[in-house]
């Protein structure tokens, strides 16, 4: 039978990471670095963590949680992006037995902000406009992607926490599939992950996120079209 439940090779990048934070931490928890560090080492199902401490506390780790999603370059639902009752447990355990005494560990899913863009776009004559609609339509799902967005090129290791939305970079990502001539129109609108309800106003050209925000793909609209002569 096929082999099922798999996850690809670590690359020399993230073995060089990790290799310093064993180093490091000796598998106790201490700072946020290290919280992240181990819930990864919790279950190979935590694709990304972020540890912050509540406003107004202290000794509480508050860590939000990612789960890993195969595959990852596609629209992805929010149910999908909220870690199970038995993946939150796993990590619990094994935090519980590496965290300071007088240390409270809270795991919650991640915060995400959907966004929808629309794309109206004048394609090269030798190129097919629905191969280019399908082009950009996949490129759009895997740059505002959690977990393997953020890449101008290719897939990269997810959008950042925080990291604000510049109406800009779409244009680069777009102008990067092949046949693409130009953009005639490029509007973005916050959606509702939960209901798919898309606000009626444009966000605008700069999308601000809070420190526990991550970016996600709602529903992308692309036209293409030849010039008319």
């Amino acid at each position: 039978l096929p082999a099922t439940g798999g996850v690809d090779a670590e690359s020399l990048a993230a073995a060089r990471q990790r290799a310093a934070l064993e180093i490091r931490t000796r598998y106790r928890a201490v700072t946020a670095d290290d919280f992240e560090f181990l819930c990864g080492e919790a279950s190979p199902r935590v694709a990304r963590a972020l540890c912050v401490e509540p406003p107004n506390t202290v000794g509480v780790a508050r860590i939000h949680l990612v789960p890993r999603i195969e595959p990852a370059e596609r629209q992805l639902e929010l149910a999908e992006l909220i870690p199970d009752d038995a993946l939150f447990q796993q990590v619990s355990d094994y935090l519980d037995e590496r965290r300071l005494v007088g240390t409270r560990v809270e795991l919650v899913p991640a915060s995400f902000r959907g966004v929808s863009v629309v794309v109206n776009l004048q394609a090269n004559l030798r190129a097919d406009p629905r191969r280019v609609e399908e082009d950009v339509t996949t490129a759009l799902y895997r740059y505002l992607n959690p977990l393997v967005g953020g890449a101008m090129e290719g897939a990269g290791a997810g959008w950042a926490f925080g990291r604000a939305l510049n109406q800009g970079e779409l244009y680069g990502v777009i102008h990067g599939v092949d046949g693409v001539d130009f953009v005639k129109i490029l509007r973005i609108y916050e959606t509702d992950l939960t209901t798919g309800e898309q606000q009626p106003k444009q966000a605008g050209s700069h999308i601000p996120l809070a420190e526990d925000e991550l970016i996600a793909s709602a529903r992308h609209v692309v036209k293409a079209e030849h010039p008319e002569y």
